[in-house]
């Protein structure tokens, strides 16, 4: 931001940004305006932490709306990764000798700077680096490393949920075709009854069924990601930081339905993140990544105990422990 106000006033160019971060922003630009409040003068940086723990009060009782009738618990499929190594084509190592233990039902986050191999370790875990070497064990089940090695029945294990889900999908097809096809994918009834389910599994109406990607909004996208990979009924998610591009509100909103859908549903989840609010919400342990090693692992998920290379600035653990002081 600081290059960027800088080639600003070189060539005498104003600048709009947009974005999430306004306590951030809110330091370096001249004046804020907060959409979601219908403002129509620069919002003051002194009230973006009010407004936004409002707005995130206002999304959380949503999630009670959300079908309590709790599904029967599959069969425990903790997850067992030993040594899991990852190297590019010519050799450079991606990921070196990562180890840990995911139960069925349960949740561990990933963190560390970009760069840190944790995307990395999803891809792997999807079978989807041919230079890859160690043991991924689902139950008694050892997997092989490569995707086309795979059976259905193992295919069908995992689900992943990308950063954004927008990026992913046509934008010119129907949430209902997209559902429909998953269902069948799964082998599973298609018909608009259980794409009813799918929608109010992710708090949204019946007649999104007839609305087109491109229709949806960021928060509404991420939600029909997870119900997609929901929909197949794999034992475990691996979540790609499908907060890191929503707005307060709607990064609270996602993870209580991923923490509903794991509760309810005994889906153990892998969640990569930068965000230690989020972290803490739902993890039950943290593994802490950098240049493709794990650092630690097992740590407590107490904000005040996480890495502190999720954040680039203090002040933005202590803003991650207001927001989280503020969460029911």
């Amino acid at each position: 931001m600081t290059a960027i106000k800088a080639r600003l006033q070189e060539i005498g160019a104003a600048g709009i940004v947009v974005t999430h971060e306004l306590e951030f922003f809110g330091d370096l630009s001249d004046g804020t305006i907060d959409l979601a409040r219908h403002l129509t003068r620069p919002l003051p940086a002194t009230t973006t932490a009010r407004a936004r723990e409002r707005s995130t009060q206002e999304i959380i009782p949503m999630v009670s709306s959300l079908n309590t009738q709790k599904s029967p618990p599959g069969r425990a499929v903790p997850l067992a990764v030993d040594r899991l190594s990852v190297r590019t084509e010519g050799g450079r190592a991606l990921v070196v000798d990562v180890s840990f233990r995911l139960g069925a039902g349960s949740c561990i986050g990933l963190v560390g700077p970009s760069g840190a191999g944790k995307t990395t370790v999803l891809r792997a875990l999807l079978g989807q680096h041919r230079d890859s070497s160690g043991q991924v064990l689902v139950g008694e089940c050892r997997l092989p490393l490569h995707y086309s090695a795979r059976t259905t029945a193992e295919k069908r294990l995992f689900e992943y949920v990308p950063q954004s889900v927008r990026l992913h999908l046509n934008p010119a097809l129907s949430i209902g075709y997209l559902i429909a096809r998953r269902l069948r994918q799964a082998d599973r009834v298609d018909n608009a009854n259980e794409a009813v389910k799918v929608l109010d599994s992710i708090s949204l109406p019946a007649d999104y069924l007839l609305k087109r990607v491109s229709e949806l909004s960021g928060g509404e996208c991420q939600r029909l990601g997870i119900a997609l990979a929901i929909a197949a009924r794999p034992r475990i998610l691996l979540l790609d930081e499908v907060t890191a591009s929503l707005d307060p509100a709607n990064s609270a909103f996602v993870v209580e339905l991923l923490r509903k859908l794991r509760d309810e549903r005994s889906v153990s989840m892998l969640f990569v993140s930068h965000q230690p609010d989020m972290v803490a919400r739902l993890a039950d342990d943290v593994i802490e990544m950098r240049s493709g090693h794990v650092l630690s692992s097992g740590i407590s998920v107490d904000l005040g105990s996480l890495p502190a290379a999720m954040s680039s600035r203090p002040a933005a653990l202590e803003q991650a422990h207001s927001v989280a002081r503020s969460y029911p």
